[in-house]
């Protein structure tokens, strides 16, 4: 445990001691670090810090490489896939309207929503800009 975080103390800086050198980093390509969270009633997270303090020379600052885990290229490939039409569907429903009378068969009173293919056009763009610099 690193510490906590209560109404009374909403926000904190946890420093982290690395147990690995920074050469160990760097001959670690795309190492993955994990942080875990954990909510508690607050006599027992008070207990839990009481007891941190109490041990003498404990690390309770220590930052731990977490394994990576291999996974088939389908699954990655599967994972790229729904993360990306997430980010194409909430980008383009962000620009969602209901038509109106003016709109011909659309303003019925049908339950359809109107996306504006300027857009997608948009998002497409800004797409294909993250790929050619290699945020993806």
């Amino acid at each position: 445990m690193l510490g906590a975080l209560s109404n009374d103390k909403p926000s904190a800086i946890f420093r982290l001691k690395a147990t690995i050198t920074p050469e160990e980093a760097a001959s670690m390509p795309g190492v993955n670090a994990e942080l875990g969270i954990s909510i508690e009633p607050i006599e027992a997270v008070e207990q839990q810090l009481q007891q941190m303090r109490q041990q003498p020379g404990a690390s309770n600052n220590a930052m731990v490489v977490a394994q990576k885990q291999q996974s088939p290229s389908a699954q990655g490939a599967l994972q790229f896939a729904e993360r990306t039409l997430q980010s194409l569907f909430d980008y383009a429903m962000s620009f969602a309207t209901r038509p109106d009378a003016s709109m011909g068969a659309f303003g019925s009173g049908a339950a359809v929503q109107v996306l504006p293919v300027k857009a997608f056009e948009d998002w497409y763009n800004n797409f294909l800009r993250k790929i050619q610099r290699g945020d993806l």
